[in-house]
C-alpha cells in the first residue's frame, strides 16, 4: 500500500514538473532543463529577467531589453565578463583580452575560463530586442546543457501569441499583453488584457486538498472571484476540455471610459477543473466590455 502510495506522488510530480518546462514570453521561447524551475522575475514594459534554480543552486537569468540602436554583441559580453571578473576575480583581470567565443545558430555564446560565468546573446533585429543568459561557473558541462537548451529556442512573434509559465499556457491575439503575474509556491495568477480592457485570467493552485477544505471545486471558484470584486450569477457543472468542469457566469463593474463613469457591469465567464495527473486546480476566465469579441477559452487553452 506505502509503495503505490509514494509511486502515486512521484508520477504526480513528474506529470507536473514537465509541464513547467515550457517557457514562452512576449518575443522568445524555450524548453527549459529538466528539473530547472523559474524562482524569480522582473517584469517591466521594456524588458524584463527571470531567474531559475534547480533543487540544489542557482542556474542561471536570461533578461531581456529592447534597444534603439543594433548591438555590438561581442563587444557588449566581453564588457560584461570584464566587469564580473573585477568584482569576483581581481586577479584574472589582467589576463583578460577577449573572451572565448562560440556561435550556434543565432546566439553567440561567450566564456573565460573556469568560475567565470557562461553568457549567450542574441540580437533579434524585429521586434528589436536583445536576449541574454548569464549562466554561473563555467564548466564543458554546463556548456554542453547550454548548448542544448539554446537549440530550444523559438522566436513568438506570431498571431497568435503563446504565454506559457508556472505551468500555465495560453494562445492569445497579438493585442493582449501581460498586465500582471502573480507567482507563489502553491498559487499562480497570469493575467493578460488588450487594449480594449477585454482580460483573459489563468490560474493554477496547488495544495488541493488544503485549499479545498471539503468544498466543491464550484464554490472555492467563487470564493476566488468574489474576492476579484465579481457578482456570481450561475455556477453550472460542465465539462471544460473533456474533463469534468464548473463553469462560473459573473459579472463585475466596468473600469473602461463611460463604463466606469456610470457603474455598467461588464460580463464575464470561467471554468475551474481538477488536473488529477498533476494535482493541481487550473482555472481560466475572462471579462471585458460589451460588443468586445470574446476568445475560445477551450481553445486559447494550453
Amino acid at each position: 500500500m506505502g509503495g503505490a502510495a509514494n509511486k502515486s506522488e512521484v508520477d504526480v510530480l513528474s506529470s507536473f514538473m514537465r509541464r513547467l518546462r515550457p517557457l514562452t514570453w512576449n518575443g522568445f521561447g524555450f524548453i527549459l532543463p529538466e528539473r530547472w524551475e523559474v524562482t524569480g522575475y522582473g517584469l517591466k514594459p521594456a524588458g524584463g529577467r527571470f531567474q531559475f534554480h534547480d533543487r540544489a543552486q542557482a542556474m542561471g537569468e536570461l533578461s531581456w531589453r529592447t534597444l534603439a540602436g543594433t548591438p555590438d554583441l561581442p563587444r557588449m559580453l566581453g564588457d560584461v565578463l570584464r566587469r564580473y571578473l573585477e568584482a569576483e576575480q581581481p586577479d584574472a583581470v589582467a589576463d583578460f583580452r577577449v573572451p572565448s567565443c562560440l556561435r550556434q545558430g543565432e546566439w553567440l555564446l561567450a566564456w573565460h575560463g573556469p568560475g567565470a560565468p557562461l553568457l549567450a546573446g542574441l540580437w533579434k533585429e524585429n521586434p528589436r530586442i536583445l536576449l541574454q543568459w548569464f549562466i554561473p561557473g563555467f564548466t564543458p558541462e554546463r556548456l554542453h546543457q547550454v548548448q542544448g537548451l539554446l537549440d530550444t529556442y523559438h522566436p513568438n512573434e506570431r498571431d497568435p501569441k503563446q504565454w506559457q509559465i508556472f505551468g500555465l499556457g495560453l494562445s492569445l491575439p497579438k493585442a493582449f499583453t501581460v498586465e500582471s503575474l502573480d507567482a507563489q509556491s502553491a498559487y499562480c495568477t497570469l493575467r493578460l488584457e488588450n487594449p480594449a480592457s477585454h482580460q483573459v485570467v489563468a490560474r493554477r493552485i496547488g495544495m488541493v486538498a488544503e485549499t479545498l477544505g471539503g468544498m466543491s471545486i464550484g464554490e472555492c471558484y467563487r470564493r476566488i472571484l468574489n474576492r476579484s470584486h465579481a457578482r456570481v450569477l450561475a455556477v453550472v457543472e460542465e465539462s471544460f476540455r473533456g474533463v469534468p468542469a464548473w463553469r462560473l457566469d459573473f459579472e463585475r463593474k466596468g473600469v473602461h471610459r463611460m463604463d466606469a463613469l456610470s457603474g455598467r457591469w461588464w460580463q464575464g465567464q470561467g471554468w475551474m477543473w481538477h488536473d488529477a495527473d498533476e494535482g493541481r486546480l487550473y482555472s481560466c476566465e475572462q471579462c471585458g466590455p460589451p460588443r468586445q469579441p470574446r476568445v475560445d477559452l477551450a481553445d486559447v487553452w494550453r
